[in-house]
C-alpha cells in the first residue's frame, strides 16, 4: 500500500515540488514497482485527462488552449483504449474510477473558477512531467513484454502533450 501510494504521488506530481518547466529529455524515469500498479496509475491518469480535458474543452477562454483540451482528451481516451487490450493480454485489470488523488485533481475543476486557464495548464504540465518519468520506467522495466511496449509507444504522445502545456504556460508569463 505505502508502494502504491509512493507512485501514485509521484506520477501524478500532486506532491512534487515544481521549479521550471523541463525538456522532455531532461524528465528522469520515477521509480518502478509493478506492472499491476502502472496500469492501474496509467488508466486512472488516462480517465482524469480524458475529463480534464473535455472540461477545460468547454470552459477554457482560450480557443487555442480549448483545442489542445480537446486533442488531449482524444489522445488519452485512444490510449485508455489501447491500455485495456495490453492489461487484458497481461491478466491485469483496470479501475473502474480514479484513484483517489486523481478525483481530488478532478473536483478542483468542477467549480467554476475565474482562473481556470492558469490552474488546467499548471496542473496538466505537473501531471504530464509525472506521468513522463512513470512512463519512461515502465518502458524500460515493466516485466510484461506488452507494458513495456506499450508505455514506450505512449511516451511519445504524453511528451506531445508536455511540451504543448509548457508553451501555453511560457506565454502566460
Amino acid at each position: 500500500m505505502i508502494r502504491t501510494a509512493f507512485l501514485l504521488t509521484a506520477v501524478l506530481g500532486f506532491s512534487v515540488a515544481w521549479a521550471a518547466d523541463k525538456d522532455v529529455k531532461d524528465i528522469k524515469p520515477s521509480k518502478y514497482t509493478t506492472d499491476a500498479e502502472f496500469v492501474t496509475m496509467a488508466a486512472s491518469g488516462h480517465m482524469l485527462e480524458s475529463q480534464l480535458g473535455e472540461i477545460a474543452a468547454k470552459r477554457s477562454q482560450n480557443d487555442d488552449l480549448k483545442k489542445y483540451a480537446q486533442q488531449v482528451a482524444a489522445d488519452h481516451q485512444k490510449a485508455y483504449a489501447q491500455l485495456k487490450e495490453v492489461a487484458e493480454k497481461a491478466g491485469l485489470s483496470l479501475p473502474k474510477q480514479l484513484a483517489a488523488d486523481h478525483q481530488k485533481c478532478l473536483d478542483k475543476f468542477l467549480p467554476a473558477k475565474a482562473d481556470f486557464d492558469k490552474l488546467f495548464i499548471d496542473e496538466n504540465a505537473k501531471g504530464h512531467e509525472a506521468c513522463i518519468a512513470a512512463y519512461k520506467a515502465a518502458a524500460t522495466e515493466a516485466k510484461d513484454a506488452g507494458v513495456k511496449d506499450y508505455a514506450g509507444k505512449t511516451l511519445a504522445m504524453l511528451e506531445e502533450h508536455y511540451k504543448g502545456v509548457v508553451k501555453f504556460r511560457n506565454a502566460g508569463k
